[in-house]
């Protein structure tokens, strides 16, 4: 049956016991348990690295002559598979190489058998699961860090998206005003220019009706040429009055969009301004 902890204590760290010597693995078991935490033996490395793999414990003491795997094997594995799980071996006097050697490969500590002292083993187990702790509050920290870089990232990512879109609707804006103020400002000349032209073909038409039926005459001739007359010079002078107005509208343009300097004269400059 599962033991239903009070809110917010920590279960006890689970340590696995890897020694093919039963009376040290029980002195072991029974001096941990004591001191609170909860222990499980294996008697060589096989069985060990079985445990392993089903308890996920905290805390790995590992011998390492043994039967069927030795203890370096168990420490590559740990090490290879579960890095930031603490392996302590425990070795005899006789095979401090093997220790070292063990160390090399990603073991934490190392003790030496026999251990007469079992505070000893209390305190390395303790140091061990303080670095194991200081070490996943470090990964969560940097796991919490990239995670406020990456989400920081893409805010920086969506605000510079939304502040293109809204320069690009604000020249969207900027350009409808342009072309809406383009259109009531030439409308006037060149609707000048249509009718100026219009009743010219009106006039024209009528004489023609006049040279046709043999009725036109000198008074005639030159009423019509005074129309045409009039009527060119209206629409020409309109047409340029266009014309002026569509260059003053691209310079204006021209000069909101581009940092390139150029030469003007002030007053014909605020003129096209007034003009527009």
């Amino acid at each position: 049956m599962e033991k239903i902890l009070p809110q917010g204590e920590k279960p006890p760290a689970t340590i696995i016991t890897i020694d093919d010597e039963e009376a040290l693995r029980e002195s072991f078991s029974d001096y941990l348990s004591d001191h609170g935490y909860e222990v499980i033996q294996a008697g060589d490395g096989k069985e060990g690295l079985e445990m392993i793999e089903k308890n996920k414990p905290d805390l790995i003491l590992c011998d390492l002559r043994m039967p069927r795997m030795d203890g370096l094997e168990v420490v590559r594995r740990v090490s290879k598979e579960q890095p930031d799980t603490p392996v302590i071996v425990v070795s005899g006097a006789g095979v401090i190489e093997d220790a070292m050697e063990a160390v090399r490969l990603g073991a934490w500590d190392y003790l030496i058998k026999p251990i007469y002292n079992l505070n000893i083993l209390l305190k390395a187990v303790e140091k061990g699961l303080e670095r194991a702790e200081l070490i996943a509050r470090n990964n969560a920290y940097q796991a919490h860090l990239e995670e406020q870089t990456q989400k920081l990232a893409h805010e920086i990512k969506e605000r510079k998206m939304a502040e293109e879109e809204l320069i690009r609707s604000e020249k969207m804006a900027a350009l409808g005003d342009l072309v809406a103020g383009v259109a009531h400002e030439v409308n006037t000349p060149v609707g000048i220019g249509v009718t100026a032209v219009s009743h010219l073909t009106d006039v024209t038409a009528k004489f023609k009706e006049l040279f046709h039926a043999n009725e036109a005459k000198k008074s005639d001739l030159e009423v019509f040429l005074e129309e045409c007359e009039e009527a060119c010079s209206v629409t020409m002078s309109n047409l340029r009055r266009a014309a002026r107005l569509v260059a003053s509208f691209k310079q204006v343009a021209v000069d909101q969009t581009s940092d390139e300097k150029r030469a003007f004269e002030l007053g014909a400059y605020f003129r096209e301004i007034l003009l527009s």
